[in-house]
C-alpha cells in the first residue's frame, strides 16, 4: 500500500539548530557544572547516540535530565528567532502536500516553538505532535491512533539514533537525513538508510493522488 503520510523530526531536520544548541549547551554547562562542548569535540560527537552523548560527555546521572531538558527549551523558545530552516525544505514540503501526502511533525521540542519557527518561515504541515526525549516509540504511536493512520500508510524523516530506535519499535518506515546531528555512519549503523540532500525527499516521495 502507498505512502500517504511522511511524519519530519524537526531540530536537525528541518530546523538548523546545531549552532544555537551548542551555545544554548555551553551555557547550561556553566549553570549545570558540566563540561562544555569545544568545536573540535563536534565531529567525534555526531557519531553518539542521545544516549551515550549523556554517558560519555554529560557525565551525570539521567534523573537529572528533565530539568536541564526543561531550561534548555525554555531558552530555545526564547531564541527561536535566530533559527533558520535548512535551505530548500519550504519548497519541498510545500510540494509534498501538493503531491497529497499528509505533513506531520513529531519532536521532543515544544510545540509552541516549533510553530513560531514555521509560521516565520511559512512552512505549513496537517499536525504536530510532542514527545519525551527518549519517549518517540511511545509519542509515534500516540500520533498514528490520533490521526487514524497505519504503519504502513507512514514514513518517518529524522536525523538521530533515537529517531531510527523509535521507529524500529513501531515497525515504521525511517530515512535519515545526514545533514542534522548525527552522522551518515551512526545512522547507518542503526539500520536506516541515508539521504544527504533535501532534494532526495523527491525522487522517494511521487505523487500520492
Amino acid at each position: 500500500m502507498h505512502k500517504n503520510t511522511i511524519i519530519f523530526d524537526f531540530d536537525g531536520t528541518i530546523a538548523d539548530v546545531e549552532p544555537l544548541f551548542i551555545d544554548i549547551y555551553n551555557t547550561l554547562a556553566e549553570e549545570f557544572h558540566f563540561d562544555p562542548i569545544a568545536a573540535d569535540e563536534i565531529p567525534s560527537l555526531k557519531a553518539l547516540s542521545a544516549r551515550d552523548f549523556i554517558r560519555t560527555k554529560l557525565k551525570i546521572s539521567f534523573w537529572r535530565i528533565p530539568w536541564i531538558l526543561r531550561r534548555g527549551q525554555q531558552a530555545y523558545h526564547q531564541r527561536s528567532d535566530q533559527v533558520a530552516v535548512f535551505e530548500g525544505l519550504p519548497a519541498i514540503i510545500d510540494e509534498l502536500r501538493q503531491r497529497g501526502y499528509r505533513i506531520g511533525i513529531l519532536s521532543s521540542s515544544r510545540r509552541a516553538t516549533i510553530q513560531a519557527i514555521l509560521d516565520r518561515t511559512s512552512i505549513t504541515v496537517d499536525f504536530i505532535y510532542e514527545s519525551s526525549l527518549f519517549g518517540k516509540a511511545r509519542a509515534i504511536r500516540k500520533a498514528l491512533r490520533m490521526e487514524k493512520i497505519t504503519t504502513d500508510r507512514v514514513a518517518y524523516i529524522g536525523d538521530e539514533v533515537r529517531d531510527v530506535e523509535a521507529c524500529r519499535q513501531c515497525d515504521l518506515e525511517v530515512i535519515a537525513v545526514t545533514w542534522g546531528l548525527n552522522n551518515r555512519e551512526a545512522l547507518q549503523a542503526a539500520g536506516a538508510p541515508t539521504i544527504d540532500q533535501p532534494t532526495e525527499l523527491l525522487d522517494r516521495f511521487p505523487s500520492c493522488l
